[in-house]
């Protein structure tokens, strides 16, 4: 003689089953594409190269593709704090160019490759927060702030270098960008150490948290307190 008790399980699994979507359901669900569509897509074109060309996905090409994609990756996870925030970065370019100009020019000014690497980190974060500044303190549009910058960096840039192009001689780059430990490069193992850590400062920090929040409702996120002004300075400077 069953009770009510003996069939609780079984009606809890039935009713997990039943609101479980199926396949075609998932796939005709709008929220569904608009969270994987780009990922789908990239998969799909990666099976018709694979297919039109078979070389396309040989260990070589995948690694040399991996390789290149690192360095996208790693730019791409700065300007992520910023969408998060719900504004955009149009100097990221710029800020790059900077960076490696005067990376080039004082390391060939013999004060090392480690001084001059600094120094171009700063000098792009530099750009990134006085980006942040301009916005807050301005009330001015993300869109136009970021695209004057990336007009008068680049003039920079150019001033800097004189108009040629600016070298790195460094045996310690040379070696970061085209070493490899295991079948990754290291540009590709920097990539996804770099992810990890953004991911954890998104998803399991204060800072996080405020990011998401400002992002999503400024105005309800000033009335809790949260420096809003104060965490998209601090996202466009992580973007630089």
């Amino acid at each position: 003689m069953s009770t009510p008790a003996d069939n609780a399980p079984a009606a809890h699994s039935a009713g997990a089953e039943e609101s479980r979507p199926s396949l075609a359901a998932l796939l005709l669900d709008p929220s569904f594409w608009a969270d994987w569509a780009s990922v789908v897509g990239l998969v799909g074109l990666v099976i018709v190269f694979g297919i039109a060309q078979p070389v396309f996905l040989s260990v070589a090409n995948l690694q040399a593709l991996l390789l290149a994609a690192a360095i996208l990756v790693v730019l791409s996870i700065g300007q992520t704090f910023v969408i998060a925030t719900s504004g955009i970065d149009l100097s990221l370019a710029a800020a790059v160019m900077l960076g490696a100009i005067i990376l080039g020019l004082v390391n060939a000014a013999g004060y090392g490759i480690f001084i001059a690497c600094v120094l171009a980190v700063l000098a792009t974060s530099a750009v990134g927060f006085l980006n942040g500044l301009i916005i807050t303190a301005g009330k001015i549009p993300d869109f136009v702030v970021t695209l004057g910058t990336l007009s008068g960096i680049t003039g920079l840039g150019l001033i800097l270098s004189g108009g040629e192009p600016t070298m790195v001689g460094s045996t310690f780059l040379l070696r970061l960008a085209s070493g490899s430990l295991g079948p990754f490069g290291y540009p590709v193992w920097v990539a996804i150490a770099a992810v990890i850590v953004a991911h954890i400062a998104l998803y399991h920090t204060r800072f996080g948290v405020h990011l998401l929040a400002t992002g999503g409702q400024t105005e309800s996120a000033g009335a809790l307190g949260i420096r809003t002004n104060r965490v998209k300075i601090a996202a466009y400077t992580v973007s630089g």
